[in-house]
């Protein structure tokens, strides 16, 4: 909902400029500030570029790698979904990083149709670390706000992504690992 005076009671708006709703725009201007911040984060992390380089992978292996390390293993459709991919792009990022060691997969024994996919033994060690490394910001600002807080601005983040519809804002693309 758009209010149509930026500056306030007898005082012009400027030209071309509107004014969100102040609780749409207070959540947005913050939206904007942490994602903002998580990129700067994210583009200063030697140990997960490295990883990258030393593997010839993409930053899109990276996200891959930061859901399996930080959920455990998971069926390649339910990777997919997370990442918001089809489910043939979750199948190559899982391939690429099969092929580099990273990961390891193997038939459900449930459902002998279905590939379970987990970091593997040999790198699990390495991406925990680096993975630590990046939720150390994660894990201060969760302290702050303690768990009841905690708790309200998961469910806050699971309604704006819902209502995203899995969409990227603004064109932003963030590394996760």
């Amino acid at each position: 909902m758009l209010v149509d005076d930026v500056s306030g009671p007898g005082r012009p708006s400027p030209p071309g400029s509107f004014e969100a709703d102040p609780t749409v725009a207070e959540l947005c201007l913050a939206l904007f500030g942490a994602l903002r911040a998580l990129a700067r984060a994210g583009s200063g992390r030697p140990a997960a570029r490295e990883i990258l380089r030393r593997h010839r992978l993409a930053p899109r292996h990276a996200a891959t790698l930061a859901y399996l390390a930080l959920s455990g293993p998971m069926g390649v459709s339910a990777l997919a979904a997370r990442l918001g991919v089809a489910r043939t792009t979750a199948s190559l990022l899982v391939a690429e990083l099969a092929e580099a060691g990273l990961v390891d997969r193997r038939e459900d024994v449930d459902d002998h149709r279905r590939t379970m996919v987990a970091v593997s033994q040999d790198s699990r060690s390495e991406v925990r670390q680096t993975i630590e490394a990046r939720l150390a910001p994660l894990r201060r600002a969760a302290e702050r706000l303690g768990p009841a807080r905690v708790a309200e601005l998961t469910a806050g983040l699971v309604v704006l992504a819902e209502e995203l519809g899995g969409e990227s804002c603004g064109g932003t693309r963030v590394e996760t690992l």
